[in-house]
């Protein structure tokens, strides 16, 4: 074996020296039955075990291919899920076939486990995967029933498999929980709804799914159960650490210590992507608790963004109410990150709050004591405010899991999932995604029409064991028209070799259900890991485990892998076909809309807050504004999602979708904060201070303009390199930053209130400005 590079692994390693045992080197002859010795055939002598350089070759070579799954399965977690989903189907289909005599029973509870086991992933520790299971079994249970009672009428069932297909399919908007379980439940509906109807076998039916169901539920938590997933809450407890320490070495006495941002804060934000994460054990649900922590999140990369910025100001000395912030920021981001960690209740941020009334005290004094020194501090004192109040809003998301006024000292209109129901949340979710516009609705209409398709063409083409159609339409079709037509290649492939091998099986053992009994449980063992390998050895082998299942039930024939493999023909074909007509290029292209449609509009409420602040618009109307914002996040953000989980876009390959997403959110939360503010008394500026925020204004609208033109050519937004231990995404500050237009004057006899929210406003514009521009010139 060699390495990647084709040397051999033994290359560059100095030779062990001969010892003991090696032979001959140990002064016996070889063949010879001294220590260590071996005969001439090379086994050991008799009543002799081998050297142990033998018995470390021995260990080596049958570790090989365990080390190979353990690359493939970390924790051998799809091994172990393998194993008691194999368990759980082949000792329900035993019972049911051998003992009770019900062969009706047998396949449903063994389709049952397959189907919440193989066909669901249940993103959840032990324990909340029984009890996903468990909820979700009077749905199963219904979807039988509907099903048995539509199977005789074909244009029934079809509606029916419409409306189950998208009903299933569009509930995933609700959370990463029904999106695994999605195809599962399809399946309790497609299994029936084909003839005979057999509504009398209807109680054996409902017997076998109760039981197969439960049985996982009892396996997931007793047989070897799998490792709790990693925590998100972890992530984001290491990254406030992390930027707790910076902020402790910007806060400390002497000098600032360089600039930009250490490559370990970097990881940390790096590591809070949600595409760091198996796709469905992401938080992006649309609970409290989820919201929260998308909040916390974002809360943490803006106050990295500002810690970047307030290391790349011009060295002043900080002022002591401004070290006192940081270090009252650094030390409420600690305990948060701690009790985040622990799961427990954090702290109240009630000194952070004072903290920060008593540097806008101080800054108030500087302002008249010394304009002079006020304005070239301004820009520090900005990114210090900016980085104590996203201290609070982390602090604050974080307390809203757990209680409602979780959110003190920060405008409400920023966690307005906590002021409402949980009813109304998913209500309110599940309405802003009933729109072409949004991936998860182009998903379900996919589905729906795909299986109806199928069932209604399984009748005219006179099709045996139809569901075999619907299941390959079903697993076979992916997001993308691209992605489809390769599954369908490599599924027919696989399909062809498996029903091949499973004639050969079904003509030499014809009649022996002993060997299908005894080969069953491995052969299906081996199926639910080939996932590992491929899609076509998941085929393959996953038809010799339906043949070795039906042959079991009655007579079989070589003829049953021929027509499993028609029925996969078809069924990939429908699959293929309804791919390639609605909606083929996936959510990629989505996402590329959406994202341009999000920064658009939330440039649109940066300007609407501004307005607000300067007296210009209505508080009505920009909260109009933000709500067309947060509607469009959402979709933006769920189509991010799911681009995740497709196959990457060749035209999209090294996207930075999280630092656009990241400065379009920035400004929609920002201009809600402001709007907050000043909603209920103005800014009050002087009209020269009024129009300079105007200027910043436009600029920042050019260049959410410029960036949204680049989005709409396609061209990709590459990431900040990593430089020098150290990563920014701005080489310096910006031209003319603490030049004119940077910080608007100060005139004469201006309230300080005026000048001082002016200021904030004016340089939180220019770091959006910087951003976007930024973005926009990466390729």
């Amino acid at each position: 074996m060699t390495d990647s590079g084709g040397s051999s692994r033994s290359a560059g390693r100095t030779p062990r020296p001969p010892g003991r045992g090696d032979n001959p080197l140990d002064g016996a002859p070889r063949g010879s039955a001294s220590r260590g010795g071996t005969s001439p055939s090379g086994a050991p002598p008799p009543g002799r075990r081998p050297a142990p350089v033998v018995r470390g070759a021995l260990r080596r070579k049958a570790g090989r291919p365990v080390a190979a799954v353990r690359r493939r399965d970390p924790g051998l977690v799809t091994v172990r899920h393998a194993l008691r989903v194999t368990a759980v189907a082949c000792l329900a289909f035993y019972i049911c076939r051998y003992a009770l005599d019900d062969g009706i029973m047998a396949v449903y509870a063994l389709f049952a486990a397959v189907a919440m086991g193989a066909l669901s992933r249940i993103p959840a520790p032990p324990r909340r995967q029984a009890r996903i299971c468990l909820t979700v079994l009077p749905v199963a249970c219904l979807l039988v029933t509907v099903g048995t009672l539509l199977a005789a009428v074909p244009w029934a069932a079809a509606v029916g498999l419409a409306v189950v297909g998208f009903t299933v399919a569009y509930a995933a908007v609700l959370g990463p929980a029904l999106r695994g379980t999605a195809n599962g439940l399809q399946l309790f509906y497609i299994l029936p709804c084909f003839p005979p109807e057999a509504v009398d076998t209807l109680d054996s039916r409902l017997i076998g799914v109760v039981a197969g169901v439960c049985g996982l539920a009892a396996a997931e938590l007793f047989l070897w159960p799998d490792p709790p997933p990693p925590r998100y809450e972890q992530r984001l407890a290491d990254a406030a650490g992390a930027l707790g320490e910076r902020m402790a070495e910007l806060s400390a006495s002497g000098p600032f210590p360089g600039r930009g941002t250490p490559a370990a804060v970097h990881r940390a934000l790096e590591d809070l992507r949600l595409s760091r994460l198996p796709a469905l054990e992401r938080p992006v649900s649309p609970w409290p608790g989820d919201s929260a922590l998308r909040h916390a999140a974002v809360a943490l990369r803006r106050l990295g963004t500002n810690l970047g910025w307030l290391g790349r100001c011009e060295p002043v000395e900080p002022t002591a109410a401004g070290r006192a912030l940081l270090h009252e920021a650094r030390r409420s981001l600690r305990r948060t990150a701690d009790a985040l960690a622990a799961g427990v209740e954090p702290p109240d941020c009630g000194a952070l709050r004072q903290g920060l009334a008593a540097f806008a005290r101080e800054r108030t004094f500087a302002l008249g004591a010394s304009p002079g020194l006020w304005s070239r501090r301004a820009p520090w004192d900005v990114f210090v405010r900016h980085c104590a109040i996203h201290s609070q809003v982390f602090v604050a998301a974080v307390r809203s899991r757990t209680l409602p006024q979780g959110a003190e000292g920060v405008p409400a209109a920023l966690f307005f999932y906590t002021q409402q129901s949980v009813g109304t949340l998913l209500r309110r979710r599940l309405r802003a995604h009933l729109s072409p516009r949004s991936v998860y609705f182009q998903g379900a209409v996919r589905t729906a029409l795909a299986l109806s398709l199928a069932r209604l063409i399984v009748v005219p083409l006179d099709l045996s064991h139809g569901f075999w159609v619907l299941l390959a339409t079903l697993t076979l079709m992916r997001g993308t028209a691209a992605d489809t037509r390769v599954s369908l290649r490599q599924a027919l492939t696989g399909t062809l070799c498996g029903a091949t091998v499973a004639a050969v099986l079904l003509t030499v053992a014809s009649g022996h259900d002993i060997v299908y009994a005894l080969a069953l449980p491995v052969v299906m063992s081996a199926a639910f890991c080939a996932p590992l390998v491929g899609l076509a050895l998941t085929q393959g082998l996953f038809t010799l485990v339906v043949s070795m299942i039906f042959a079991q039930l009655a007579r079989s024939t070589w003829h049953l892998a021929e027509t499993r493999f028609i029925d996969v023909l078809v069924g990939a074909v429908v699959g293929t076909l309804i791919g390639t007509l609605a909606w083929p290029r996936g959510s990629g292209r989505q996402l590329l809309r959406l994202a341009r449609e999000f920064v658009e509009r939330s440039g649109t409420a940066v300007a609407g807050a501004v307005g607000v602040a300067r007296g210009t618009v209505r508080p009505d109307e920009a909260a109009g504004q933000g709500e067309a914002v947060r509607r469009t996040m959402g979709l933006t953000l769920a189509a991010y999602e799911l681009y995740q989980c497709e196959r990457a876009d060749p035209a999209l390959a090294g996207m930075d979708w999280q630092s656009v997403i990241g400065v379009a959110q920035e400004m929609a939360l920002g201009s809600q904060t402001v709007a907050a503010r000043y909603s209920a008394r103005g800014l009050g500026a002087p009209p020269a201070v009024g129009s300079s925020l105007d200027s910043a204004v436009l600029r920042t609208r050019a260049a959410c303009g410029e960036l949204a033109g680049h989005l709409a050519e396609g061209s990709p937004v590459t990431e900040a390199p990593l430089a020098d231990g150290q990563v920014d995404g701005q080489v310096g500050a910006p031209e003319g930053f603490y030049g004119n237009g940077a910080v608007p004057p100060a005139p004469a006899g201006a309230p300080p209130r005026s000048v001082l929210g002016s200021t904030d406003i004016a340089v939180w514009l220019l770091m959006l400005t910087d951003d976007l521009r930024l973005l926009a010139t990466r390729r």
